[in-house]
């Protein structure tokens, strides 16, 4: 809905939401936003990434369901925080 006036027209302002820390993001949502950019860009990375943190020592805490090529992989946002500010700092790298 726009609003005319005079000389320019005025768009209702629309909230943005911040994301919620205990939601779940699949390993598709991780590389669409970008969440471990420099480090992984693609989804077997990421999919690599999360089972060689899984054997060392489980940041991420990841829940994965199924198995073979049905096998999805969910994590929470604040594990991933967890493990991007790890990664940052240099003192933890899974899979190196």
């Amino acid at each position: 809905m726009q609003y005319a006036t005079k000389r320019y027209t005025i768009y209702p302002v629309t909230k943005t939401t911040k994301p919620e820390v205990n939601q779940l993001c699949s390993i598709k949502d991780i590389v669409d936003e970008k969440l471990l950019e420099p480090y992984r860009r693609s989804i077997p990375g990421v999919r690599a990434l999360v089972l060689a943190d899984r054997k060392n020592k489980d940041i991420l805490k990841a829940t994965i369901a199924g198995a073979g090529t049905n096998t999805r992989y969910f994590i929470k946002r604040a594990h991933i925080t967890k493990l991007r500010e790890r990664m940052d700092k240099g003192t933890y790298m899974p899979g190196y």
